[in-house]
């Protein structure tokens, strides 16, 4: 099955659109260099194509030599260079690339922002537009299987994730064989190759800890203690983790510190499969006492996904009083808040009076199974 994804309108305009160099990250194995591949097969421009694995490209990409770099950008339109992260003094030699070459159209793929970290973009401010890859979401499959179907496969997908040739593996032994090949061998390879972790055991052991952890606030103090490290590292661990698209943080959302927890945050991973690998459960979901904390996890980085690649500028949070009471997850668009609950079920859910009180938003819905699937596909 192939699946065309949602970006890849968006960065094809913006190619052409604008002199600018697109960047596109996002975890290995997500799809990004066959996006760029089918992005550019839809054009009649002469391309030379650099895989940054390949050593024999990388005198030449780290001259800082114009007339060195003219070897490689003469006499193409775009220049397309795939694991740029492998790429030291990147962005030194793409400013004289893009600088020189005003006609030239370049792309770079990354499996790390550790890599492609914000030296790179603040040293191309005003030259690049960056874009990031997620594994395939709903409104991708929504390609392939009507909503019924989706609704069907909630289940799976929650147990094994959304990684595109994950999706294509016939049975559940090859499904898990991938996700402890992919967790082990793949993602974290990056994290230990650019962050000079020597320790690898503590932020393996760290990752294990936030699995258990979705849906819940966490504590970098509680953490540090367990993990017999200091909340600094503890902090600069779970940086590096979202930097290398293994999870993301979900932050408060308070306007009265008095009365809110304003500090701690959730942190949830980008793809469910990866999370279970990690802690080695591969049970059906409806089966677990975590499928709450899943389902939540599963629904708001497809709703991630989604704000995304829509290019919907959105604050989201989630809210909770001193008192207990908590709002799942709190979406602002153009000044305006909508305000979710997320339940496998529905049952005895509704928004907290003391929220109600406080805040003025414009809808409130609760988000099941049943109506899961749209909540993954429509903006509003």
């Amino acid at each position: 099955m192939i699946f065309n994804r949602s970006i890849s309108k968006t960065i094809l305009n913006d190619l052409f659109r604008f002199h600018k160099i697109i960047i596109l990250t996002g975890a290995r194995q997500v799809g990004k260099t066959s996006l760029i591949k089918s992005i550019l097969q839809k054009t009649d421009k002469r391309i030379q194509e650099i895989n940054a694995d390949e050593t024999k490209y990388l005198d030449l990409l780290t001259s800082r030599d114009s007339d060195k770099l003219a070897l490689i950008a003469s006499d193409i339109d775009i220049l397309f260079i795939d694991e740029a992260q492998k790429v030291p003094d990147l962005s030194i030699n793409l400013k004289i690339l893009y600088d020189r070459f005003k006609d030239l159209r370049i792309i770079i793929t990354g499996s790390s922002v550790i890599g492609i970290n914000d030296k790179t973009k603040e040293s191309l401010a005003g030259r690049y537009l960056g874009y990031q890859l997620y594994p395939i979401s709903i409104s991708e499959l929504s390609e392939h299987f009507n909503q019924l179907e989706l609704y069907g496969k909630l289940e799976e997908m929650m147990t094994f994730g959304m990684y595109p040739e994950l999706l294509n593996l016939p049975n559940m032994f090859d499904k898990i064989q991938y996700l402890e090949n992919l967790t082990e061998a793949v993602l974290l390879k990056d994290l230990f190759e650019f962050s000079g972790i020597r320790n690898s055991q503590k932020i393996k052991d760290l990752l294990k800890l936030l699995a258990y952890q979705i849906g819940s606030q966490v504590s970098y103090n509680e953490l540090a203690n367990t993990l017999q490290i200091s909340k600094n590292t503890v902090e600069q661990y779970v940086d590096l983790l979202e930097k290398s698209f293994i999870i993301f943080r979900h932050y408060p959302y308070s306007r009265n510190p008095r009365n809110e927890i304003n500090k701690k945050n959730k942190i949830y991973f980008f793809d469910l499969g990866i999370r279970n690998a990690i802690i080695n459960n591969f049970n059906p979901v409806s089966l677990r006492n975590d499928y709450g904390n899943i389902w939540e996890n599963f629904m708001i980085a497809e709703r991630k996904k989604l704000l995304n690649y829509t290019q919907t500028k959105a604050e989201t949070y989630f809210w909770r009083s001193y008192s207990g009471a908590e709002v799942d997850y709190l979406e602002i668009i153009n000044g305006q808040m909508d305000v979710f609950e997320l339940s496998i079920n529905g049952k005895n859910k509704k928004i907290p009076d003391s929220f109600s009180k406080e805040y003025t938003f414009n809808k409130f819905k609760i988000i099941t199974l049943e109506n899961g699937v749209g909540f993954g596909m429509d903006i509003r």
